[in-house]
């Protein structure tokens, strides 16, 4: 069986290529042909996916290891420029910084840098995938404003994540439970019902790590139903 070792092909082309091991060393292993198809370990392996960087930078930034994800704040800054978005790689900057600040409990910072990332970005459709950039940077600041008591633009940007603009997979669940919490707290029951209902109905078949989030929206649910018949 053909098998690839990470570390290995690392070594054999870092000079020529100028690479560099920015985290995950110990946990590199030969990848199997019937593990990883040849196209998505080269697209694992190459900086000018946006969507790479952005994705390692931002799980580094809120649960990994914060030195990692400032490492990959660094190399995001030495891709080059291009796309269409008006400033990608200070967008994808921003948002790795957004989240170490928000892990440090420095939500105002947090805010000015994923109101950054978003801006920067520039594009923002209600047809975006949601394994792109993006939607996670429009989630990441709509809870950083609800976070700090900007409700109301938080729920404008939840509200681009779900039916009828849009449907855009974990991110329409999470965002339709975001709007049932903040609908519940301005006394909005029938709405905060609505919400709840729609991120129940999209995590039900979910499997096991849909189950906390699906007993949130349940537990909502039911709720903000009994409130209404008192």
């Amino acid at each position: 069986m053909l098998q690839v070792n990470v570390a290995q092909l690392h070594d054999d082309n870092r000079e020529a290529l100028s690479l560099a091991w920015l985290a995950g060393r110990d946990a590199s292993v030969a990848v199997q042909r019937d593990a990883a198809a040849s196209a998505a370990l080269i697209g694992h392996l190459n900086l000018t996916h946006p969507t790479t960087t952005q994705v390692l930078g931002a799980y580094e930034a809120t649960l990994g290891d914060t030195a990692a994800a400032r490492r990959w704040w660094t190399t995001v800054g030495t891709l080059p420029p291009g796309g269409t978005s008006r400033d990608y790689r200070g967008a994808i900057q921003a948002d790795i910084a957004a989240r170490l600040e928000a892990r440090r409990g420095d939500l105002q910072a947090a805010v000015r840098d994923a109101r950054a990332a978003y801006e920067n970005w520039t594009i923002h459709s209600d047809n975006a995938y949601e394994a792109l950039p993006e939607p996670a940077m429009r989630f990441h600041l709509a809870s950083l404003l609800a976070a700090t008591g900007q409700p109301d633009s938080a729920d404008w940007l939840y509200r681009s994540l779900v039916p009828p603009t849009t449907g855009m997979g974990f991110y329409t669940a999470r965002a339709s439970l975001e709007l049932g919490r903040l609908a519940e707290r301005r006394g909005d029951r029938a709405a905060a019902a609505t919400d709840y209902a729609r991120a129940l109905g999209l995590w039900r078949l979910g499997g096991a790590a849909a189950v906390p989030w699906r007993d949130l929206a349940e537990t909502g649910l039911r709720r903000v139903v009994a409130e209404q018949r008192r």
